[in-house]
């Protein structure tokens, strides 16, 4: 006999902020009944989740009339009068980053395929030793290269190298060095083992003793091809196993009965997938957050993660100006601004990562930020994946803290036009996860299936429709005739625009409402995958209304910002306006 369903509390416990949505059926569906955030406090001097989760219980004790603690804890299980909860999840990004080190044969080739294995979960690349570049550099080159390894504190060491049966030789010399470095260590590293499996039980016996040794598939078996998934899965078992349970507060979330505590790029791949396969669509997901951000790839029946340690637009704020320059964030400022401030500010950001902005600069600055991790967060799901198309965005994190849609719009579509078309569909639909529940509808996913479907259906995407994005393809000059365009909404007016060259248009649709969308291309334009300058049409009412309705992109592709500093400012002006 199946257990009879109850609420369920969902906590995800972020480095910057801590949010409780709690879960409940509702006239035979599951849907969200509250949903409330605070400052996390996994910070000295409280180093401890489970104070904003008690917090938090309690303000859901005040909205919903039911208790849901009691003596300092969640009250599990639910009582005969309605009150605690059947079930509590928790999902993090707050429980720090692997420590890695990639040993590889060759730089362009098994370490490049290795980086983007462990791009899959919260990884801190701390060196990357490739055994072809040092052979190169001499002896001198080598002493640094090993001195450096020597200097690291890895968890985990992920080796790599040799096409399937090729020579064994060079990867047993990364296995000696290894054994010698293990000694010197202060604690002996994990190693997960992703070369040529011809190798891989003699690596195993040279390691014995020094390191325990997880063997997987070769990352880089042929010349041409990459097997990603099964060293990505090594990786995520090591962080689950070595990371997590050093999120503060994580003994005491164990001891309540939390029945899941994982990680939120890994549930939100959950939610992804999901809904790829549920409504048939090729999905994209960017989340930027203070420490790091995530991007999933759920497309064409295949899968693709990535989690950025130095994208985050808080506590990794400096780490994000210190990977792209203090100069490729203020080309996006539409105001003077010089790098030493722009430093500055971010190590304010760093150090006080909480407070949302208070002036238009701060918060200008902060979607600049944005637009740089979002940009980081695509380039690494590219070299992972390599094509990509997508006809359904999904975007969380700092994106919905926007205080206007429009904001958040303009960052997406910046993000998508820096480069070439990764999408051929005739329109792109843009969501965001404004009530932050598509990490927690994975999180649920892991103990209760049908309660993670109806949350992430009814109440995640259905709160969530920001624009349906059109981006005509061609060689598009500024001020020249891209498309006429005209929207007939079901039961009412059709209204007529044309659209030239740098230019972006919005045709409001408001949310209930439906419509028929009609385009023209001028010659040598087109839309999606049609032929240049065919004329294009929706079926009947197939666009859905949202908050910003259909947005006509027409800046030529990839985007490009001029680089007179006026003139750029003058642009972002114009963009931000429209």
């Amino acid at each position: 006999m199946a257990a009879e369903p109850h609420a369920t509390l969902v906590a995800e416990v972020g480095t910057a902020t801590t949010k409780l949505t709690l879960v409940d059926l509702v006239d035979d569906m599951f849907r969200l009944i509250a949903r409330v955030e605070t400052s996390s406090t996994t910070a000295a001097p409280l180093a401890d989740a489970t104070h904003a989760i008690l917090a938090l219980a309690r303000s859901l004790e005040e909205i919903t009339g039911r208790r849901l603690c009691q003596d300092g804890r969640g009250l599990m299980p639910p009582d005969l009068h309605g009150n605690g909860v059947g079930t509590l999840v928790v999902t993090t990004s707050a429980a720090g980053s692997l420590p890695l080190v990639i040993t590889a044969l060759a730089a362009e080739q098994s370490a490049r395929a290795a980086r983007s294995a462990a791009s899959g979960t919260y990884t801190d690349i701390e060196h990357i030793f490739a055994l072809d570049e040092v052979a190169t550099g001499g002896e001198h080159r080598l002493g640094e290269e090993v001195e450096a390894l020597a200097r690291a504190a890895p968890g985990a060491v992920l080796v790599a190298g040799g096409l399937e049966g090729g020579a064994v030789a060079p990867i047993l010399r990364l296995a000696h060095l290894l054994a010698l470095l293990a000694r010197r260590w202060p604690t002996a590293p994990r190693v997960v083992y992703a070369g040529n499996s011809l190798a891989a039980e003699r690596v195993q016996q040279v390691l014995a003793g020094v390191a325990q040794v997880d063997i997987v598939e070769n990352v880089r078996p042929a010349a041409e091809t990459n097997r990603l998934e099964p060293t990505r899965s090594a990786l995520q078992a090591l962080y689950t196993e070595m990371c997590l349970p050093s999120l503060p507060g994580y003994g005491r979330l164990k001891a309540w009965g939390a029945s899941h505590v994982g990680t939120v790029a890994d549930d939100q791949a959950v939610a992804i997938r999901f809904v790829a396969e549920r409504f048939g669509r090729n999905v994209l997901a960017l989340d930027v957050g203070s420490a790091h951000s995530a991007g999933h790839v759920a497309a064409d029946g295949h899968f693709s993660q990535v989690v950025l340690n130095r994208a985050g637009i808080g506590q990794g704020a400096t780490l994000l100006g210190e990977t792209l320059g203090m100069d490729a964030i203020a080309r996006w400022l539409p105001f003077e601004i010089g790098e030493s401030e722009v430093g500055n500010r971010l190590l304010n950001r760093a150090i006080r990562p909480a407070p949302p902005p208070t002036t238009p600069e701060e918060l200008l600055l902060e979607f600049a930020l944005i637009r740089c991790a979002a940009m980081l967060t695509m380039s690494a799901l590219r070299e992972a994946r390599g094509e990509m198309q997508f006809d359904l965005v999904i975007a969380g994190g700092a994106l919905t803290r926007a205080p206007r849609p429009g904001l958040a719009a303009l960052a997406l579509l910046d993000t998508l036009a820096v480069e070439e078309h990764t999408h051929r569909r005739f329109a792109v639909d843009l969501y965001l996860d404004s009530l932050g529940l598509i990490a927690a509808g994975g999180a649920l996913a892991h103990v209760q299936a049908d309660a993670a479907a109806d949350l992430i259906e009814q109440d995640a995407l259905n709160n969530g429709p920001l624009a349906t994005v059109v981006a005509p393809d061609g060689v598009i000059e500024p001020g020249s005739a891209v498309l006429d365009v005209e929207l007939t909404r079901s039961g009412g007016k059709t209204k007529r625009a044309s659209v030239s060259g740098g230019e972006i248009l919005r045709l409001a649709l408001p949310r209930g409402q439906r419509g028929t969308l009609r385009i023209r291309p001028a010659p040598g334009i087109s839309i999606g995958d049609n032929a240049a300058g065919a004329e294009v049409l929706s079926d009947e009412a197939a666009i859905v209304g949202s908050a910003l309705g259909i947005i006509i992109d027409a800046r030529p592709r990839p985007l490009r910002l001029p680089q007179d500093a006026a003139d750029r400012r003058t642009m972002l002006t114009r963009w931000l306006e429209a």
